[in-house]
């Protein structure tokens, strides 16, 4: 699982990496980038960096936010890449590439799902959950495996930033 999350990591970052190229052109100018937060943890950073050593003169704005919020940043134009998970497709949004994205259960490591490989989505009937809010497309996602097995989480916490999340699933009993 680990090594199809980095060569779909590796994917994505090619596909940022050549739509900034398109603009190699310019000595300097601003790159409006809406993107997921998981981007920011993982992979934006290191893209970046490397792109500035290289082309100095352009300077990145991010909006970390949800994938609906990314989406109509693009169709307004207040964004000129976006990078977000499960974007519907639409006729007013180019969808340059995409990849599976798995889903996860995160919990501490006494919850009785702490310590299992693989857990299926109908064995979470009722859990306590924390979730991401429903501007993540991570949480169309969730909902589509629920309703698809016929279950329903418990959902005691919501949140709009995924480390709020990982710092709640670390203090409570979700």
């Amino acid at each position: 699982a680990l090594l199809d999350y980095v060569a779909e990591s590796e994917g994505r970052i090619d596909l940022l990496h050549a739509a900034i190229d398109d603009l190699s052109e310019l000595r300097r100018g601003v790159v409006r980038i809406a993107l997921v937060e998981a981007a920011v943890q993982s992979m934006i950073p290191d893209v970046l960096t490397a792109f500035s050593r290289e082309y100095p003169g352009i300077k990145f704005h991010l909006e970390v936010c949800g994938t609906a919020r990314i989406v109509e940043a693009l169709v307004h134009h207040s964004a000129d890449i976006g990078m977000a998970f499960n974007v519907l497709n639409r006729d007013d949004v180019t969808l340059h590439g995409r990849s599976v994205q798995p889903l996860q259960l995160i919990c501490r490591p006494e919850h009785p799902l702490g310590h299992r490989e693989t857990v299926s989505i109908s064995e979470l009937a009722g859990i306590r959950a924390a979730l991401p809010g429903p501007s993540f497309g991570i949480r169309y996602l969730i909902e589509q495996a629920t309703t698809a097995a016929g279950i329903e989480l418990d959902v005691i916490y919501e949140a709009n930033s995924l480390q709020a999340i990982k710092n709640l699933v670390r203090r409570a009993d979700v």
